[in-house]
């Protein structure tokens, strides 16, 4: 919640935030590549320094989907669904985080499955992403759908699921 407050319009404020914090870093990291590529004692360093170094190939049972960084072709893929997927109930952090001119569809509809049309349109236009994505040459691996209408509960709340991160985004995850 702090972060939401410092940048002032909940996650439309963090947008710009992540933009300024990738513009720095490409710019950081285009500065070490130059700073190693232009002095013949940085080639004697790296060489020094890959000698201490061992490096341990991943374990493929880990994780079914590994990613080093954001610019290597992509190769697999987990996609989220949309089926069954709830609309978060109504609270500060809904409020915090989405237009005031969206509240009534959280205030009505908050804490059940998303309206029938919503998730038809959302269903159908995953699939067909994972449909140019597969005609592309990458593998995409599909979880399960989930009973999000399941309460779970710590000590201090209960809640229900929403959806899985975002279902049109990748996310990584660990073997259960």
């Amino acid at each position: 919640m702090l972060r939401v407050r410092c940048l002032r319009g909940g996650s439309r404020g963090a947008e710009a935030a992540h933009l300024i914090g990738a513009m720095i870093g490409r710019t950081v990291s285009r500065w070490v590549q130059k700073a190693f590529q232009s002095s013949s004692s940085a080639a004697a360093v790296r060489s020094d320094a890959a000698e201490d170094v061992s490096v341990t190939e991943p374990v493929a049972d880990e994780c079914p989907v590994c990613a080093y960084n954001e610019w290597d072709p992509l190769e697999e893929v987990i996609v989220g669904r949309a089926e069954n997927a709830r609309v978060p109930p109504f609270t500060v952090e809904v409020k915090a985080n989405t237009y005031e001119k969206y509240w009534p569809f959280y205030q009505k509809y908050g804490g059940q499955t998303f309206p029938e049309e919503h998730l038809k349109k959302a269903i159908t236009e995953i699939e067909e992403m994972c449909n140019i994505l597969h005609h592309e040459g990458v593998v995409v691996r599909r979880p399960e759908p989930i009973d999000w209408s399941i309460k779970y509960k710590t000590p201090d709340f209960t809640s229900t699921g929403g959806t899985g991160p975002d279902p049109n985004f990748t996310s990584q995850t660990n073997k259960e």
